[in-house]
């Protein structure tokens, strides 16, 4: 293989390994991690698109090297897929926390209209459940 070859092949493998390592750390829920690893993503994207100028790449490709660049994207289109469905059950579980641990009205449809035609809700705040627990 030629080297723009080798250098695509071995950009597309650390881009595999660096969305495995993100999976790993969206289970895990390391944020800090996550942050320091958009840094090296941003800098693996822009290797991989000077990567795919038409400048670097050669003019004929072998069968063998498009099955093998086909083989590795289809494997980081479906780690970036996970990956993406795991991030967003996150937030929507940090959400449904978020909203249990608030402080909610203690009459929900306690709305009342003023002569002005403007609604007026109720004043009356409860704790969330952990505070009542407390």
């Amino acid at each position: 293989m030629m080297t723009a070859e080798t250098n695509l092949l071995e950009c597309l493998d650390e881009i595999k390994l660096l969305l495995e390592e993100e999976q790993r750390l969206i289970m895990t829920q390391h944020g800090e991690a996550l942050e320091a690893m958009a840094k090296y993503k941003t800098d693996l994207t822009r290797k991989m698109n000077q990567l795919l100028k038409p400048t670097e790449l050669p003019e004929e490709m072998s069968g063998e090297f498009k099955s093998l660049i086909r083989h590795k994207v289809e494997a980081i289109k479906q780690l970036q897929e996970t990956n993406a469905l795991l991030a967003r059950q996150t937030l929507v579980y940090l959400g449904a926390l978020k909203e249990a641990l608030a402080p909610q009205s203690a009459n929900p449809t306690g709305s009342m209209y003023a002569k002005s035609g403007e609604v007026h809700k109720s004043q009356a705040i409860s704790s969330g459940w952990l505070d009542q627990s407390i």
